[in-house]
């Protein structure tokens, strides 16, 4: 039964059954849509209306809230502070400045490899805090 057809009609018979399937989905799905296409600009706002009615103010007009100091550690010197005033709070009872020099040297000696970012400055208001006092030769350097 095969025989009687050829490769050729049979091509023919496939590419005209795939064109009139193709044909009738378009005809049936698609040719609403194509009769009724949507407008180029859509008219109902997605974000919202855009501001015209703003006022430009000059940068001293701006107001904003009380700067307060964060507790956050922004480096090496903020660390070597709070250990430092831990250890000005165990000598507050204890008079030995001896004592207190040397452990000093110690805690230094931890932050030695950031000495170029550490200002040892930051260090001179634990003097107040402590039972003696301190010569400006006394305190320690890296």
């Amino acid at each position: 039964m095969l025989h009687i057809i050829s490769w050729q009609q049979y091509g023919t018979a496939i590419l005209l059954l795939t064109a009139l399937w193709y044909a009738y989905v378009f005809w049936r799905y698609y040719r609403r849509e194509k009769r009724e296409s949507p407008p180029l600009v859509a008219y109902a706002p997605v974000i919202g209306g855009i501001k015209t009615d703003y006022e430009i103010l000059d940068a001293e007009e701006l107001s904003f809230g009380a700067a307060t100091p964060d507790d956050i550690s922004t480096g090496p010197t903020d660390e070597l502070v709070s250990e430092a005033q831990t250890l000005a709070q165990a000598f507050r009872d204890t008079p030995n400045k001896t004592e207190f020099l040397s452990l000093l040297n110690v805690l230094l000696s931890k932050y030695e490899p950031y000495q170029d970012e550490i200002d040892l400055k930051a260090l001179r208001p634990l003097a107040a805090q402590l039972p003696f006092t301190i010569e400006e030769q006394e305190w320690p350097k890296f």
